[in-house]
């Protein structure tokens, strides 16, 4: 279910609007409430699109600005309803006029923040310091909300676009933005991740992150390594299993190739994607090249594991070890609070 208000838009559009969101709030407490936050053109429906729907760059391009999104994703069994604010002035104002229904009961608060030079190269030139200083104080805003109404929320940073920045001054930006931030972030422990939409496989890790920061990830190191251990697996991976986001992987030292592992995940995705669309059920695949057999399968019911062997493998022998650790992992990541 997704709601999203037209861009023709009164004050009494968005306090219905918000009537309905906080409606949301009193339903349930199974839901996970995620804010999605920033300034008017920094790239949150960009990263929003790219993650959960079938977009590419360049069909973001296309995206018209966003007053109120509203998008209900499960993630691991778990219900979480995502808000995307629009971040036009005025829309800002309505915000904090209604912060106790806004930022009450928060989860997670995303805020995105554009890390971009507005002319390469001329140090003596403040125009983008200043648009990036009206992005922190409203930052530190919405952090003093959420320290009255939230308080334990999880606070995260997207330095977006960082394409843009030189890639001789890139990293020096980067850790400056990331003191900056950090000044303006109180008594909350903030993590910042530098983020761009052509960078989709780290972008993908860094949302992974963000989502999975409540597991357990002793015990899944502990369960996937002896299954790594007994089948002589050369590397395993759980995914979420509607979003294909990475959990968590364990590997041999000796294997490095992460880009033709990415795109094995994208072309899969795609795929599920497509059988979901068609009511069909995604069981199991099985790719080979010349050295290496690749298979998925489902772990848990909101989970796929994804497994390289070097030939000759025994698929039987496989599908008896998951299902021996299957229950182990289903009370780690479907029943986790």
């Amino acid at each position: 279910m997704i709601y999203k208000m037209e861009e023709n838009y009164s004050v009494v559009d968005i306090q219905e609007y918000f009537n309905k969101i906080l409606d949301i709030d009193n339903e349930s407490s199974e839901y996970n409430k995620i804010l999605l936050m920033g300034n008017s053109g920094v790239g949150k429906s960009s990263i929003r699109y790219m993650i959960y729907y079938k977009s590419s760059q360049i069909d973001t391009y296309s995206l018209a600005s966003t007053i109120i999104y509203v998008d209900f994703i499960n993630f691991l069994g778990k219900r979480n309803y995502l808000i995307e604010c629009g971040g036009e002035n005025k829309l800002k104002k309505f915000y904090f006029d209604n912060a106790s229904k806004l930022f009450n009961k928060v989860n997670k608060f995303i805020f995105i923040i554009e890390a971009e030079e507005s002319r390469e190269n001329k140090d003596d030139i403040n125009e983008n310091d200043l648009m990036y200083s009206n992005s922190l104080d409203y930052y530190e805003k919405c952090l003093q909300y959420l320290e009255q109404y939230s308080p334990n929320v999880k606070v995260f940073v997207l330095m977006n676009k960082i394409d843009l920045i030189n890639i001789t001054r890139r990293e020096q930006v980067i850790e400056k933005r990331k003191n900056e931030i950090k000044k303006k972030s109180g008594n909350f422990d903030v993590n910042c991740f530098p983020t761009s939409i052509w960078e989709f496989f780290d972008l993908y890790k860094i949302w992974g992150d963000i989502f999975t920061i409540e597991l357990n990830f002793e015990k899944i190191k502990k369960y996937l390594s002896l299954l790594k251990q007994n089948l002589k697996a050369r590397k395993i991976v759980v995914l979420e299993k509607f979003t294909f986001l990475k959990i968590y992987s364990v590997s041999d030292d000796d294997y490095v190739d992460e880009n033709l592992e990415q795109m094995i995940f994208m072309h899969i995705k795609n795929l599920y994607n497509y059988l979901v669309d068609e009511k069909k059920r995604f069981k199991e695949l099985e790719i080979e090249n010349n050295n290496n057999i690749f298979i998925f399968t489902e772990l848990t019911p909101s989970t796929l594991i994804y497994l390289i062997f070097e030939k000759p493998y025994f698929i039987e022998l496989i599908k008896l070890n998951i299902n021996l650790v299957k229950n182990e992992f289903i009370n780690i990541l479907d029943n986790y609070k």
